[in-house]
């Protein structure tokens, strides 16, 4: 097979690959899934012949390629961004899930169609992202009367 690619289209796949292995596998040591490894070794050997040597450095120990720092830098800079999207749409799905579970309980939720679970929680959904997205978190308190006690789910 023969994929053609500008020098652009080449860094943004380096960027894409670095990325899922780092989601996939992250800083473990141990039990990594060496297949996104491979891939990675496999994409990152042929960044010379698109004139991005730069972006990469040969581990003689391990015998791989690995990311440069600047490379590394770039890269998690937007997975930032992703982990931050991710951060505040899971709390306000939590803090809805809660609230309804709190409202109706976990027997009658059990019972009920995702259709009617999702129109439930859709109100609370919007409420904690209008209140997020004014005050971030200086409205969010821990019940220190609940602390220790078993969590909803």
């Amino acid at each position: 097979m023969k994929i053609t690619l500008t020098k652009e289209q080449f860094e943004i796949l380096m960027r894409m690959v670095y990325l899922g292995n780092w989601v996939v596998n992250g800083d473990r040591t141990e039990g990594r899934y060496e297949d996104y490894d491979n891939v990675e070794n496999i994409l990152f050997s042929q960044a010379d012949k698109f004139g991005l040597a730069e972006l990469v450095e040969y581990d003689e120990a391990t015998s791989s390629w690995l990311s440069s720092r600047r490379f590394e830098d770039d890269a998690m800079d937007l997975l930032d961004e992703c982990i931050e999207d991710v951060f505040w749409e899971e709390l306000v799905r939590r803090l809805a899930w809660r609230d309804v579970l709190l409202n109706y309980g976990d027997e009658a939720v059990d019972g009920m169609t995702e259709e009617a679970k999702i129109r439930l929680e859709s109100p609370h959904i919007e409420k904690y992202r209008e209140e997020i997205e004014k005050n971030g978190v200086m409205n969010l308190f821990v019940n220190r009367a609940l602390v220790g006690k078993e969590a909803i789910h």
